[in-house]
């Protein structure tokens, strides 16, 4: 197992998008506005790399005209910000723990996950490292069966992520059982999006912003 490359999943980049700062929110702090701004534009959802889960910091932001069409005459900004983004990496490892197990579909059913990222395994699709006996799912050579709570590596093959989504998946092969190094390093746990301190009135924001370059 140790050709495998377990993958850290978190990843610090550069980014940048359009934010609305309202009349009220022009005042000598509007730099701290403009930020809660973004972070509730963008922060916990996914863009077409991965999840936001946090903004570092801003790094240039510009001011446009007032925007015609918003009659709360809301200010554009163009927002170029340093961003904490998680992005599941094809053909590494990412260790999960198992959430449930259960049989749908004619098939065992694996759930797992890691901070942000879930995965359903599927039994019948990782014969070569798994076997049921009795109606408990081993990986072969083992001869503890899984369970809720157990660590797992998984192969990652592909990744579904669709921008302006909560959540994402990956597709993979269970290989083994984590071990205790693996899971200290490797796993985030229930992380969680890290928004700033709220300074006013929730900011509402459009749902069909276009989050594919947030």
């Amino acid at each position: 197992m140790n050709a495998y490359q377990i993958g850290n999943t978190f990843n610090t980049i550069e980014l940048s998008t359009k934010v609305k700062l309202h009349p009220r929110q022009m005042t000598y702090d509007y730099k701290e506005h403009l930020r809660h701004n973004l972070e509730q534009k963008v922060v916990g959802r996914c863009n077409n790399d991965g999840m936001i889960t946090n903004v570092i910091k801003l790094l240039e932001h510009k001011s446009n005209l007032v925007v015609r069409e918003d009659f709360s005459g809301a200010s554009e900004f163009d927002v170029t910000y340093l961003s904490l983004v998680c992005v599941p990496i094809i053909n590494t490892v990412s260790v999960l723990i198992i959430e449930s197990i259960f049989y749908d579909y004619n098939d065992f059913l694996i759930r797992a996950s890691n901070g942000f990222v879930t995965c359903v395994l599927a039994v019948l699709s990782n014969s070569g490292t798994l076997r049921v006996d009795n109606g408990e799912i081993f990986i072969k050579g083992r001869d503890k069966a899984l369970k809720n709570g157990d660590f797992v590596k998984v192969f990652i093959i592909n990744k579904r992520i669709e921008a302006g989504d909560t959540s994402m998946g990956i597709i993979g092969n269970l290989i083994d059982i984590a071990t205790t190094e693996e899971i200290s390093l490797y796993y985030q746990g229930s992380m969680k999006p890290k928004i700033s301190e709220h300074i006013e009135t929730n900011v509402q924001f459009n749902e069909d912003d276009d989050y594919s370059n947030v």
